[in-house]
């Protein structure tokens, strides 16, 4: 019978104990979402640049790019795009032809993510400008 009792404690006291690791403070690390381009001036001999995004991991986002001509595009060939974030950064590009004219170009990103973030970016295409030369 002391037996028992002494095995019962003991059992007791393990489940108290586990019980006890288990409450500790949870470090929840939530990411706010974010987007940005790092550089929103572009050279003209340039054909591409880059939208960082930053969400909690499952987020979906969608993107629209608006520019006069529709100069501006993304891998789809397409001026819109959607995807869920499979890690909390995701870099989408955006895919454009030298500017061959005579004027600097802009493009605008509508970024909205499902938590309710939404984002309006531009970057400038500066013209090739071969006087300088």
């Amino acid at each position: 019978m002391l037996r028992t009792k002494k095995i019962f404690v003991m059992v007791v006291s393990a489940v108290v104990a586990l019980v006890m690791l288990g409450c500790g403070d949870v470090d929840v690390t939530v990411t706010k979402s974010e987007a940005y381009i790092r550089n929103t001036d572009v050279k003209g001999e340039s054909t591409n640049c880059a939208v960082v995004l930053q969400a909690q991991q499952g987020t979906s986002y969608s993107m629209t790019i608006e520019s006069e001509g529709d100069w501006a595009h993304f891998s789809n060939n397409q001026l819109s795009t959607e995807g869920v974030m499979e890690s909390n950064s995701k870099v989408v590009y955006i895919y454009f032809e030298k500017n061959n004219t005579d004027a600097d170009r802009v493009a605008n990103i509508e970024v909205n993510f499902s938590d309710g973030a939404s984002f309006s970016l531009s970057f400038t295409q500066r013209f090739i400008n071969t006087a300088e030369t």
